[in-house]
């Protein structure tokens, strides 16, 4: 006759396997937040994510006290200038977010990956 392990054995096993997987998200998810974070002040890239969000992007920037200084570089997206704090809250309530705009040497790359840096 063999040993079964104890049911609460395997229960513990994926219980791990699924505080693991959450760790990694939570630990990708604030490495990404450092890494794409706007300036509290200035020059922000507005990018929807929900339907429909493209068509009041610009009505909301507007009504937060920002203003629109170009297109984005990401299909829909428009460069703002503002205060992060006010044009965030707003961003995320119209499904969109704001992130850091490209740099001129990432904008170059992005439109001819050929350039070495």
């Amino acid at each position: 006759m063999r040993a079964t392990p104890p049911k609460h054995a395997a229960r513990s096993r994926t219980v791990t396997a699924y505080l693991l997987g959450l760790q990694a998200v939570i630990s990708i998810g604030i490495g990404m937040t450092v890494l794409l974070a706007p300036a509290a002040q200035g020059t922000m890239l507005a990018v929807p994510i929900m339907p429909g969000a493209r068509a009041s992007l610009a009505k909301w920037v507007i009504n937060a006290g920002g203003t629109l200084s170009g297109t984005g570089h990401l299909p829909g997206s428009i460069m703002i200038n503002g205060s992060r704090a006010s044009l965030l809250p707003a961003a995320l309530a119209h499904g969109a977010i704001l992130i850091a705009p490209p740099t001129n040497d990432d904008h170059q790359k992005f439109r001819d990956p050929g350039v070495a840096s």
